[in-house]
């Protein structure tokens, strides 16, 4: 086998790994943020929904009454 031909078949063999890689990669983040994403707005809305339920009433200071 020719020195030029190795070359050649393996710049062609690395642009296929690098070319999986990246697609196994991209693969993995887009699944990632497919379940991150709806637990995060399912956790906003919780806090949102938390922190109005939670407000003390209008002077609801620590005085008691008599």
């Amino acid at each position: 086998m020719s020195d030029s031909f190795r070359f050649w078949m393996m710049l062609l063999v690395g642009v296929v790994v690098l070319y999986v890689a990246y697609k196994l990669v991209i693969g993995l983040i887009s699944g990632l943020l497919s379940l991150i994403m709806p637990i995060a707005i399912i956790g906003g809305i919780g806090y949102v929904l938390y922190l109005v339920i939670s407000k003390k009433a209008l002077g609801g200071g620590r005085g008691i009454l008599p």
